[in-house]
C-alpha cells in the first residue's frame, strides 16, 4: 500500500489520521464504508469521548473539508440517522488513486531523510 507522503506531511494531525484510514480502507475498493460519527471521532481521529456531539460534528466536518480541499475525498457528509446519532459518508477523491499505481521515487521514501542525516550521499541513500 502506497500513499502520497508529500500530501500526508501537509495535513494536520486529524486529517492525517483520516487520510491513512481512507487509504487503508479504500485501498483498491471503489466504495468507502459509512462510519458512525462517534466511532470516527473518538476511536479513529482521537477526539475526547466527553466532547459534545455538536463539537464532534464541527471538528469532523472541518477535517472532511480539509481533505476535500486537497482532493482526497470528493464529498463528505454528516447525516442525522436518529436523535443524537449521526453517520459520516465519504466518497473517494482523485488523490487516493494518483500515486498508488506507480513505483515511488527515492525522494518520496520516508527513509531517505534519515539516511541523509546519517551521512550517506544521495546516490547511496537512494540505492
Amino acid at each position: 500500500m502506497r500513499f502520497d507522503l508529500e500530501l500526508y506531511r501537509a495535513l494536520d494531525p486529524a486529517a492525517r489520521r483520516m487520510f491513512l484510514l481512507l487509504t487503508k480502507v479504500g485501498y483498491r475498493k471503489g466504495r468507502i464504508p459509512v462510519f458512525g460519527l462517534q466511532h470516527l471521532a473518538v476511536d479513529l481521529l482521537g477526539l475526547s469521548p466527553t466532547l459534545a456531539i455538536r463539537d464532534m460534528k464541527v471538528k469532523v466536518s472541518r477535517t472532511l473539508k480539509r481533505l476535500e480541499s486537497v482532493g482526497v475525498i470528493q464529498c463528505g457528509q454528516i447525516l442525522r440517522v436518529a436523535p443524537g446519532q449521526f453517520t459520516v459518508t465519504i466518497q473517494r477523491g482523485p488523490a487516493l488513486n494518483s500515486k498508488a499505481d506507480r513505483e515511488p521515487t527515492a525522494t518520496e521514501s520516508p527513509l531517505i531523510e534519515g539516511l541523509l542525516a546519517l551521512g550517506f550521499d544521495h546516490q547511496s541513500a537512494s540505492r
